[in-house]
């Protein structure tokens, strides 16, 4: 990957962490959707952020979704 797309993709990220409070993890229950899912637990918990969960149990479930719209209704709570 070229360098300057890391870097302004390391940018973004470091952007959107302060700018946000809550965070909705969407992942896949199987092996590499949940260790993903926990990384990004601690990570966003050392940041204090507020951290909510979309656990797709299948496939279809996965392809579905429709994460802006359930995104919307978690902040909205």
């Amino acid at each position: 990957m070229d360098e300057s797309i890391k870097k302004k993709s390391i940018e973004n990220v470091r952007d959107y962490i302060s700018k946000n409070n809550d965070f909705t993890i969407f992942y896949h229950f199987d092996t590499d959707g949940i260790v993903r899912a926990a990384l990004m637990t601690e990570v966003l918990k050392k940041f204090k952020k507020g951290v909510y969960y979309y656990r797709a149990t299948n496939y279809e479930d996965y392809e579905k979704m429709n994460i802006e719209e359930y995104s919307y209704n978690i902040n909205s709570m």
